[in-house]
């Protein structure tokens, strides 16, 4: 993207045009997910989790009306040092580029900044959805339009415990999100493990995952594949008290007559405080949970091992430290497996040997693998068992499928 209104930190752009890993991380945590000086220590501390991990963060924000993508350490204080900065979401940017404002970016304008860069992966703590009450008020984040548009993987422990998460996993059905758990069958719930609700496929390893990315964009797909990763279990809340906090703060909410954008962020000051922190720390624990998970989904997507262990400067290493629960004899990311990622293809939008490579993906399924509908992995799988060529001599459009992917029939 060319604008004067774009901006990539010399460490992301480094890393885009050399075809490294990179993170998209969010602002809006920042300036309004943690007081000073703990937002600045966490923001740093997601960075280095990231590059620990192998991959380089590209935290996300609109400073004078430029969208930086990649914070330098003074950007960062900047965003933490200013309480009053608003979170701004897709609809916002070209006001704040035309008028030279400054704001703290969401889950929706985040991932919108990370595709116009051409990165593949964005870790958040947990997404927008569809509000409590949505039958009288309508209010559904942009969040989730956003994903149903953007091609790349979005890391999250879920949605936020405060929304319906009924109502927000049938939206993200609706519109053709696929939602993968990792190492569950359930769709995790923020600061809790579970919500009891279905995920479409369960995964267990970071090359599945950048597997189903690169399916959805070899069948011509739109949209995200989100990746749901509960919080740690020793970092968890319980559900009995954390429910009697919410329904505190969901009366004092309805008391004070909050609307609009200030109810998730009015909803999350009253639980830390009812609380008395710990809904904080449980915040703080799943972001770094997310952000190793993410970075080794972005190796996974440019080719590299899951985790950097004993690599060099170019690359190479072993398998994910906390590795989710293996399910049987699961051939998740072995070789020779659909789940392991093509090692000489480069990340979409990256080149080729001279030659751009599609963003939707630089391989596409014959039609025949796509007879009979099914969901996205299982798609890749029966293209894999059909003896595919990696899709190398097939770089135009897929011939029109015999029968569409399902859903999960919830």
């Amino acid at each position: 993207m060319t604008t004067p209104h774009f901006h990539l930190g010399d460490e992301v752009r480094d890393a885009l045009s050399r075809g490294r890993p990179v993170v998209a991380l969010e602002s809006t945590i920042i300036a309004h997910g943690f007081p000073y000086p703990d937002n600045l220590e966490m923001a740093l501390a997601v960075e280095e989790e990231v590059r620990r991990a192998g991959a380089v963060p590209a935290t996300v924000a609109v400073l004078d009306g430029c969208l930086r993508v990649g914070l330098s350490r003074a950007e960062l204080e900047r965003v933490a040092r200013s309480p009053d900065l608003p979170k701004a979401s897709i609809r916002d940017l070209p006001v704040l580029c035309a008028l030279g404002r400054s704001a703290a970016t969401t889950v929706a304008s985040t991932a919108q900044v990370a595709a116009w860069a051409g990165i593949d992966v964005f870790v958040t703590g947990g997404i927008g959805g569809v509000h409590r009450g949505w039958e009288q008020t309508l209010d559904i984040s942009a969040d989730l339009p956003a994903l149903a548009r953007l091609s790349l993987v979005v890391v999250s422990a879920g949605a936020k415990t405060v929304l319906d998460m009924a109502a927000t996993l049938e939206y993200l059905e609706t519109h053709g999100v696929t939602v993968l758990g990792y190492g569950t069958e359930v769709f995790p719930g923020f600061y809790l493990r579970s919500t009891g609700l279905p995920v479409d496929a369960r995964i267990d390893s970071p090359a599945e995952a950048a597997a189903v990315l690169r399916a959805r964009r070899a069948l011509g797909l739109p949209g995200a594949v989100l990746v749901a990763n509960p919080i740690p279990p020793d970092d968890a809340l319980d559900e009995g008290e954390f429910n009697g906090w919410l329904a505190q703060a969901e009366a004092d909410l309805a008391a004070e007559g909050v609307k609009g954008k200030a109810v998730t962020p009015f909803l999350l000051a009253r639980l830390h405080a009812l609380s008395g922190g710990r809904t904080v720390a449980a915040n703080r624990a799943l972001v770094m949970n997310n952000a190793r998970l993410g970075a080794a989904i972005a190796r996974c997507l440019v080719g590299l091992s899951a985790e950097p262990e004993g690599e060099g400067p170019d690359g190479g290493g072993g398998g994910l430290a906390g590795k989710p629960p293996a399910r049987g004899n699961a051939s998740a990311g072995q070789p020779g497996s659909p789940d392991q990622v093509f090692p000489d293809e480069p990340a979409p939008g990256l080149t080729a040997g001279g030659a751009a490579v599609p963003a939707e993906g630089p391989s596409r399924p014959p039609a025949e693998a796509l007879a009979g509908g099914g969901t996205v992995a299982a798609l890749f799988r029966r293209w894999w068992a059909l003896g595919h060529d990696g899709g190398r001599s097939a770089m135009g459009a897929p011939a029109a499928p015999g029968g569409s992917p399902g859903g999960r029939g919830r």
